[in-house]
């Protein structure tokens, strides 16, 4: 048996995308290439039926001046947007 199929109940999640523009010169060497990561594990996560919230899509469409003072950390507005999203599916999820 799988991992995702031992665990039903779970509600996996994608990283963010990061503003590689935003981000701190002493820190982009450790930030450059963690896309790479949400790009292999998509096709891996849709061979099983697991719920999925992809905040990599939603940060990554966000084109804001204000989404991200880092490149990483997302502004309020973008994590509210992100928690409805949770909410959205929980409730889904219940119902």
């Amino acid at each position: 048996m799988h991992f995702y199929n031992e665990t039903p109940n779970l509600i996996y999640t994608s990283q963010p995308s990061y503003d590689m523009a935003k981000v701190p010169n002493k820190y982009k060497n450790i930030t450059t290439g963690r896309d790479d990561v949400y790009w292999k594990m998509l096709p891996e996560l849709s061979k099983f039926r697991v719920q999925y919230l992809d905040y990599f899509q939603l940060t990554h469409t966000c084109y804001f001046d204000n989404c991200t003072s880092d490149g990483g950390h997302r502004s309020r507005f973008v994590n509210r947007w992100k928690a409805q999203l949770l909410l959205n599916t929980l409730c889904d999820y219940i119902v």
